[in-house]
């Protein structure tokens, strides 16, 4: 990912303002589990930098707290940092923690008809994905899920408990841990 290989020197004249962000997006999905839809809902009242804390709202009204560690926090504020103040999303606001960039003019973009910046979407973050794990010659069909569903899979290498697995990722049930146990009993089997 810190690697400029296979960048044209447009891409590289703005990576400087998109590495961290990338980064994060790439370590909320594999080091937290959060899922996609999560990733870019995210809102600046969700955001403590001061406690390394995102709150995580599930669509079914349920949240989570994830601790973040030093360097992850430390990486989301330098992108925070890096946007212009001007449409640098507010802090305690509704404003989306990942603003979606303009290449063309190299600017984050904002909507003026909502007055804040303008969210990334969940298409552009799959299509960040799917270039970096092209940049990365890894195994095509690499996605957003796959990163969380790694998450998943290391914490049951932990020996995470199920409630444990369920509290992180937001799981309503055993039955959604279920299937993963049930992978991870037969992938150490298998060995």
């Amino acid at each position: 990912l810190s690697s400029s290989e296979g960048l044209s020197e447009e891409q590289l004249s703005v990576r400087p303002l998109l590495i961290d962000r990338n980064v994060s997006i790439l370590s909320l999905l594999l080091d937290y589990g959060l899922t996609l839809q999560e990733l870019v809902s995210l809102q600046m009242q969700q955001v403590h930098f001061g406690k390394n804390m995102i709150t995580v709202l599930h669509n079914k009204g349920t949240e989570r707290r994830i601790m973040l560690k030093e360097e992850d926090k430390i990486r989301l504020f330098t992108y925070y940092k890096t946007i212009p103040e001007p449409v640098r999303p507010r802090y305690h606001s509704t404003d989306p923690l990942l603003v979606a960039f303009d290449f063309k003019r190299g600017t984050f973009r904002w909507v003026y008809d909502n007055d804040a910046p303008k969210a990334l979407t969940a298409i552009a973050v799959q299509k960040m994905i799917r270039l970096e794990v092209a940049r990365a010659q890894l195994r095509k069909g690499i996605s957003a899920q796959h990163l969380r569903n790694t998450y998943i899979l290391r914490c049951l290498e932990r020996n995470m408990s199920t409630e444990e697995v369920i509290k992180r990722t937001g799981f309503l049930s055993h039955l959604s841990v279920k299937r993963y146990v049930e992978y991870a009993n037969q992938y150490s089997h298998g060995k």
